[in-house]
């Protein structure tokens, strides 16, 4: 009897707690809840869930996935509804707002949004065949974290690599990108979104490749890479509009056609362009397919600037050029009409501009200054060059030199200082050349110059050697404020009247005055006096020859007491003086 009386108390005890307990859990619930709990979308049987911050739903994705016509699924609060319904939703790439309705009819919004991300594969891809190239295509991979390598150096390759457009996911490559001789298809377009690698290498400086078949490269997304590395004559068309800088160029491919670097701002290292095969020089082996060079945005090569063998190429575009750190070469342009830098003011290296047979015009107005200058067509044959610019040049630390020149006249207003040797040579139409500011020159040469009527040493007070020859119609030559000169040559100026070295006092070792070359054309001269020299006081050596009409020669009257007769020659000349006659005061045939 106790033992069911107290069977029937826990059944009762445990009847009134179940009944008490629901009654507790219907309590809990109010009607008000709103929140989604889960959210998910799917894509080509791939699911990607959702992180719900606040009243933010984020959904990652590889940047190569799109989300259009994804699939949704959601959980929401007790007795809550979406809306819109997530089924009638296909734009799921775009920005969607919801609202989430609790039982109680309150509301709160979400906001979707989708984020795409790199789907990343560490280290070193290697894709020596096409299949290699198909499989890692498969894996719609974005980021590579180590170098991809496509083909190999290795000849006779089978199932060579011919088509890379399945690899357009690709986006970056940490270190390099590296094509190898055995690629063999026509372009690189599936490397077209790249926006940035280390490097990308198309052969290297010891060796170029050759691939079985011309190709294209068009890196037309790329923004950002270090260095830019092709040796390679198969190479085509190169294409890179969006690249703003690099840390090296260096391009040497004979059969280029076409180049694009629209939005290329700075080299930060050398930049080097190049069209020929071997060290020949020669039409055969140069790039004669390139017809046009543009840099419009370029401003600054920090490092050397290299163009060189580009024989048909007709236009270059160097606008907006400002600086190049090192040396500036464009060798063998050969048909080239203008090189033209507007912007240009200071070359830190040597500044040389030659052989470029068809070049009628340089100009740099803004250049300053360089370590030295050198600009000359390939030999005194080639005479297109009629227009030099170079109003603003200052000084060279080195050289100077402009040779092989067709133009009228010179003008190098603010030249102030050579450091070594000024060389105006073989500039045979040249008439009048003009550097009224040179203060400082360590040589100086004017050579074959053949119809120029005068020329002046401006400002020039010293000098280690003057040496002026072949000027057959130079009328004057004066060097108004020159006091020394370790050497002075004057040769071969037939026309030469007015020789005014005034001021010179001292030239270490030898004074030399020939009118004309030898015996044969001391008739040619005109030269009547050397009064012109009446400063000079000290020489080594004073030898005067081939010129038929002087008969003058008081100009040397003070050298005398500090030479020997060992040191003095005279002959060819109207009067040939003795060194006896010239200590005696005989000075003319009078």
């Amino acid at each position: 009897m106790n033992r069911h009386y107290i069977l029937t108390l826990i059944i009762l005890f445990v009847v009134s707690f179940s009944f008490a307990g629901c009654h507790k859990e219907d309590s809990i619930f109010s009607g008000d809840e709103m929140s989604v709990v889960e959210f998910s979308l799917t894509q080509n049987g791939v699911k990607y869930s959702a992180a719900i911050e606040g009243n933010n739903i984020t959904v990652t994705v590889p940047t190569t996935v799109n989300m259009s016509g994804a699939e949704a699924s959601y959980a929401l609060s007790e007795h809550a509804e979406l809306l819109p319904d997530p089924s009638t939703v296909t734009a799921w790439e775009e920005e969607q707002v919801f609202r989430v309705q609790s039982q109680n009819k309150k509301w709160n919004t979400f906001t979707y949004h989708v984020r795409h991300s790199d789907l990343a594969i560490d280290g070193n891809v290697v894709l020596s065949t096409q299949k290699d190239v198909d499989a890692f295509a498969d894996k719609k991979i974005n980021a590579i974290s180590g170098n991809l390598i496509i083909g190999s150096s290795a000849s006779g390759q089978e199932d060579p690599v011919t088509n890379l457009s399945m690899l357009k996911s690709l986006t970056s490559v940490r270190y390099n990108i590296v094509i190898n001789s055995s690629f063999a298809g026509t372009d690189l377009d599936g490397l077209s979104n790249i926006t940035k690698a280390n490097g990308i290498y198309i052969g290297d400086k010891s060796k170029e490749i050759k691939t079985a078949r011309a190709f294209t490269a068009n890196f037309a997304n790329l923004t950002n890479v270090g260095t830019v590395f092709i040796n390679c004559d198969s190479l085509k068309t190169l294409s890179m509009p969006k690249l703003t800088a690099a840390d090296e160029l260096y391009i040497n491919a004979q059969n280029l056609a076409s180049a694009d670097f629209t939005a290329f701002e700075e080299c930060g290292g050398d930049m080097y362009l190049s069209g020929i095969i071997g060290n020949s020089v020669t039409e055969k082996t140069s790039n004669l397919a390139l017809n046009s060079l543009d840099f419009p945005a370029l401003k600054k090569v920090d490092g050397s600037f290299t163009i060189y063998n580009f024989w048909g190429l007709k236009k270059l575009n160097l606008k907006s050029l400002t600086e190049v750190t090192g040396a500036l070469n464009f060798k063998y342009i050969r048909y080239i009409p203008t090189i033209s830098m507007p912007a240009l003011t200071k070359v830190g290296g040597k500044c040389n501009i030659e052989a470029n047979d068809g070049m009628k015009t340089f100009s740099a107005p803004a250049l300053k200054g360089a370590a030295s200058f050198y600009l000359a067509s390939v030999n005194i044959y080639s005479m297109h060059l009629k227009y030099i610019e170079l109003d603003s040049f200052e000084n060279s630390d080195g050289d100077f030199t402009i040779k092989f020149a067709g133009a009228q006249s010179i003008s190098l207003p603010k030249l102030t200082k050579v450091g070594g040797k000024l060389t105006l040579d073989y500039m045979t139409l040249v008439e009048a050349i003009k550097n009224p500011s040179l203060e400082k020159c360590k040589n100086f040469e004017l050579m074959g110059n053949q119809v120029l009527k005068e020329y002046s040493l401006g400002k020039l007070d010293s000098l280690q050697a003057l040496n002026a020859s072949g000027l057959n119609s130079l009328n004057t030559l004066s060097a108004p404020e020159l006091v020394y000169a370790k050497t002075v040559s004057i040769k071969g100026v037939y026309s030469l009247e007015n020789l005014n070295l005034s001021k010179l006092n001292k030239v270490d070792g030898n004074f030399t005055f020939y009118g004309g070359n030898a015996y044969y054309d001391a008739s040619k001269s005109v030269i009547k006096n050397l009064n012109g020299l009446s400063s000079l006081t000290n020489a080594g050596r004073i030898e005067v020859r081939f010129a038929s009409k002087l008969v003058d020669f008081s100009g040397l009257k003070n050298v005398i007491p500090n030479i020997t007769a060992s040191k003095w020659a005279v002959g060819g000349c109207g009067y040939n003086p003795s060194y006896q006659d010239m200590v005696n005061g005989k000075y003319t045939n009078n």
